[in-house]
């Protein structure tokens, strides 16, 4: 078995490092962005079932990059088909214009209401601030409706209760099983939410 895991906006692959080490999966890849270092899209290996974990916009970045069909199935935490049923344009089109003049801030305010309170904030120059832009615009303009639809694998969904980025009534997501984590936010502790970790085992295996 591969895991391929894909973090979300403003993130990059080491996003996921400490559930790769807790579910303890020999062949454990990780997609990065590119926002704070090249991009890099892990090949694929055909005779290995292959399934994707995708955090938030991961779940875009797993479209965008890959044919979703090459994956057994998907499994998402905190995700949504259609970002702009949950923030305005002109709340959208504020981070876009933050991030040319402060976006430190930006990214901190963000975290901050994402849960993600000790999060420590990269460096960033005007190649990761137009990055982050692009992606925003993504979301502004972009859904993944009819991409869900047409893809032929399983889809599992782990959703935090909490959630204030992508609340979970507008998250959009048809999964074939859904666990609903109480009393966390869009960023949390997963590897350490033990019922998370049987139910993402029990999903991989079965």
């Amino acid at each position: 078995m591969n895991l391929l895991f894909f973090h979300g906006w403003s993130y990059d692959a080491e996003f996921f490092t400490d559930l790769a080490d807790t579910i303890a999966v020999k062949n454990s890849l990780f997609y990065n962005r590119g926002y704070y270092a090249p991009k890099n899209c892990p090949e694929l290996h055909k005779d290995i079932e292959n399934i994707a974990i995708t955090h938030s916009m991961g779940l875009y970045f797993l479209f965008a990059d890959y044919d979703a069909d090459q994956f057994a199935k998907i499994i998402i935490i905190n995700g949504f088909s259609d970002f702009s049923q949950m923030v305005s344009r002109r709340a959208l089109r504020r981070m876009m214009d933050g991030l040319g003049q402060n976006p430190q801030k930006i990214l901190q305010d963000f975290s901050e209401n994402a849960g993600d309170i000790r999060r420590s904030i990269p460096d960033l120059d005007k190649d990761s601030c137009l990055k982050l832009q692009k992606d925003l615009e993504i979301l502004q303009n972009h859904t993944i409706n009819q991409n869900i639809d047409a893809y032929k694998g399983q889809i599992f969904h782990i959703h935090a209760e909490n959630d204030k980025i992508a609340p979970i009534d507008k998250s959009n997501i048809n999964a074939f099983e859904t666990y609903y984590v109480p009393e966390q936010n869009h960023v949390f502790s997963f590897h350490k939410d033990k019922k998370l970790i049987n139910m993402l085992k029990k999903w991989m295996w079965t």
